[in-house]
């Protein structure tokens, strides 16, 4: 039965004793069964020792289970003494070391098992690390890459003299940097964000620099789909009326140069659609586009609503004769279209607002290129009309009637009058 002789106060903090146990059991320096069976095996390694052989340091890891759980290195060996039974028993509190052990596999782990690709680098600029992920995207092995100069992975990205230098000078004033690169791989352009950071000793000093490369394609390509059905008409692919308002709005904003707003709706194609039904209106709404398409370098074709175009002519110098243009539009978009073994034919009617005869503003250019469009349909359809502000002011009224006869529904403001129908 071994007894304690002496212990320091590191023993005593480890197990939560006191130097009473003095002259007691080593065993009763703890209650933990797993530590209690540790110590028991050590001393039986040391007691199986050859008499008279060079001593042996005899080691251990457990843990051990008081107040908090701690991971303990337990080492005994004999000490050579008279007394052939005295032994060292040293006991460490490696918890730290066994924390920190943890932390680094699990980040090591989290690196290598990473979607991203990962690369450390050196202060010289070569390529310590690479992990799982970026192997594969590159299709090339870690010992391809490790100890060659980081200016290898930029190879695939069209990147200017100017931009690598001004990165360079970011990464070595300890700037993290963040870009977007693209590149083309078996026909297909991949996008890629990039991030690269310091990475600092405890003194601040920079030892080596992490990238961390994500592939973000589908998120890009899905960033530009949204933008397109934000801008563009899914049914014809024309943009629509908020890609147009831009267009106008950004014109006016930067140039004097005169232009014409072209607003133009088919004639009748409600009663098309009812007795073709949607599904052939559909058909007929993309021929129509195309047919436009074909003045698209005068300006932005664009469709605003169901049956509803508009063009928005900028280059006038291409237009020596306008009245005859427009003739031409009606007698393009006019011919016959064939819908399921029918010819069917459709007219428009156009109202036209000029820039800045007309209107010097988006809002008003459109206004008052939708203003004169009814105006050609109120004067029977299949024909052109340029903007007056006389229509605009019949307008106003039209819509002021309009409201007060609404308003006036249900009042008594209408006095009934019977008239007598007599046979004589």
């Amino acid at each position: 039965k071994k007894q304690i002789k002496s212990l320091n106060y590191a023993a005593c903090s480890i197990f939560n004793i006191t130097t009473n146990s003095v002259g007691q059991s080593i065993l009763s320096i703890t209650t933990d069964k797993t530590v209690i069976a540790e110590i028991l095996r050590l001393f039986d390694l040391v007691n199986k020792e050859q008499p008279n052989s060079k001593h042996t340091i005899f080691k251990s890891k457990t843990i051990l289970n008081t107040i908090s759980t701690r991971h303990i290195e337990l080492m005994v060996s004999k000490i050579d003494s008279t007394n052939q039974d005295e032994f060292l028993f040293n006991i460490k509190d490696i918890t730290y070391w066994v924390q920190r052990e943890n932390k680094i596999r699990n980040l090591s782990q989290v690196i290598e098992q990473s979607d991203d690709g990962i690369v450390i680098i050196t202060i010289g600029g070569l390529i310590e690390y690479v992990n799982k992920s970026f192997e594969l995207s590159k299709n090339k092995r870690s010992y391809e890459l490790v100890g060659t100069k980081a200016e290898v992975l930029l190879e695939p990205y069209n990147i200017s003299d100017l931009e690598l230098e001004q990165l360079h000078k970011k990464i070595q004033r300890g700037e993290t940097v963040q870009y977007v690169v693209d590149y083309i791989d078996k026909n297909k352009t991949i996008y890629e964000h990039k991030k690269i950071s310091p990475i600092k000793n405890s003194n601040g000093d920079i030892t080596h620099y992490v990238s961390i490369t994500r592939n973000i394609t589908e998120q890009i390509i899905a960033e530009n789909k949204l933008k397109k059905l934000a801008h563009y008409d899914e049914r014809t692919n024309l943009p629509n009326r908020i890609h147009l308002v831009n267009k106008i709005a950004n014109y006016i904003q930067s140039s004097e140069n005169p232009a014409i707003l072209l607003d133009i709706d088919l004639d009748n194609f409600k009663t098309v659609n009812e007795t073709l039904g949607m599904e052939c209106g559909d058909e007929i709404l993309v021929i129509i586009a195309q047919r436009l398409q074909i003045f698209a370098q005068l300006g932005v074709i664009a469709r605003v609503s169901g049956d509803e175009f508009t063009i928005f002519l900028t280059n006038l110098s291409l237009i020596p004769d306008f009245q005859r243009f427009c003739q031409q539009i009606h007698e393009y978009v006019s011919q016959p279209i064939q819908i399921r073994h029918k010819n069917i034919s459709i007219n428009i009617s156009i109202g036209i607002a000029r820039y800045p005869q007309d209107a010097i503003t988006t809002d008003s250019l459109i206004k008052y290129a939708n203003i004169a469009l009814y105006e050609a349909k109120d004067r029977g359809r299949n024909r052109d009309c340029y903007f007056e502000m006389e229509m605009a002011e019949r307008s106003t009224k039209r819509l002021e009637l309009e409201m007060q006869l609404r308003e006036s529904i249900g009042t008594d403001r209408y006095e009934l009058f019977y008239q007598p129908k007599v046979d004589t």
